[in-house]
């Protein structure tokens, strides 16, 4: 389907635009939301037919879901892996890696501590924490983004005879620390257990367990047994990697940067055009943020809801004194720009 409404923010993505992420036709992504193993959707608008839009993070998903079923698993094995990968590496670290971040700095950045392009609307310049706007500004604004080219540190996905699943960091060198987990230290040239496959030949009756489901966490820290019972499974693991018959290898940053590539790409043939000062996120709270000092200014953070009585008091009276002053000069830089337009 076509983009159906104009005024839909760039960083907004339809069914299409996700199939297009995932390199697989609109019947197939199709089949993906039937079966409830699409990337979940952020909004819905509504009409005589209603119309699902995606955010980054769906680009993302889907760019993985794609990428396992490029190197030869079946479409919903991939759907299920990848959601439950992403539920793995996700939850402690906030995103998927895209490594877009690093053309802000060297070596790829040849003025670090500055924008590698014209800085032309401050006001999308301060959206680069989403990866869409990043690699835009990037593709559109500088010559150094390198399209289709792994990166140093790219995250890989790795299924061993389609049963180990193990996610790691492709580093030309190895860094020499080693890596503690809750059963103690594992050498940073060993991958990161993740998921395993039971079944894959039953296809989308196949079972998919997080390591939270094959490993007993609680109490680990203080449970001598548990911790040798943790690293016989981990050893057992790292042998059947080393002994592997096939080996299924994903970059799963470099087919994230891809897919914005190819929505980027989709969206030039198909003379998509937007409104670049909107955006699908959500306006921050007042009270959103940090002090400078890295304190939250949120009232009902713990940090402040939990002082003494008179403690509390005198930080609510900042808190407000802070927002107060940051939506004055949120105010006059909108005033300048009104002025300069």
């Amino acid at each position: 389907m076509a983009r159906p409404r104009k005024d839909a923010p760039p960083d907004r993505f339809t069914s299409t635009e996700l199939a297009v992420a995932a390199g697989i036709s609109a019947r197939s992504f199709g089949v993906l939301i039937e079966s409830g193993l699409a990337p979940e959707a952020v909004d819905e608008a509504a009409g005589k037919r209603s119309t699902r839009y995606w955010d980054s993070f769906g680009i993302g998903e889907a760019a993985l879901i794609g990428a396992i079923h490029k190197s030869g698993a079946e479409l919903l094995m991939s759907a299920k892996v990848a959601h439950l990968v992403i539920d793995e590496f996700v939850s402690p670290r906030g995103h998927l890696p895209s490594r877009l971040g690093d053309y802000l700095d060297r070596p790829l950045n040849p003025t670090p501590g500055q924008f590698p392009w014209k800085s032309e609307d401050r006001k999308i310049d301060l959206r680069i924490d989403d990866d869409f706007w990043l690699h835009h500004l990037l593709k559109t604004r500088s010559t150094i983004y390198q399209p289709g080219t792994a990166m140093e540190g790219d995250m890989v996905l790795e299924i061993v005879d389609r049963r180990y699943v193990f996610t790691d960091f492709a580093f030309s060198e190895r860094r020499k620390l080693p890596v503690m987990t809750p059963w103690g230290l594992r050498p940073s040239s060993e991958p990161e257990m993740s998921l395993e496959i039971d079944g894959w030949e039953r296809g989308k009756d196949a079972v998919v367990r997080p390591l939270y489901d094959i490993i007993d966490f609680g109490g680990m820290m203080d449970n001598p047994a548990k911790q040798d019972a943790a690293k016989a499974l981990e050893q057992e693991w790292l042998n059947a990697r080393r002994n592997a018959v096939g080996l299924l290898r994903v970059n799963v940053s470099l087919a994230i940067r891809n897919a914005f590539d190819a929505v980027h790409e989709h969206r030039l043939m198909t003379g998509a055009s937007f409104d670049w000062t909107a955006t699908g996120k959500p306006k921050p709270g007042r009270y959103a943020g940090c002090f400078p000092d890295g304190t939250p200014v949120d009232p009902d953070h713990p940090w402040n809801r939990d002082l003494p009585p008179d403690e509390r008091a005198k930080r609510l009276a900042e808190i407000e004194e802070y927002v107060a002053a940051r939506e004055a000069a949120e105010a006059n830089d909108s005033e300048g720009e009104a002025d300069t337009s």
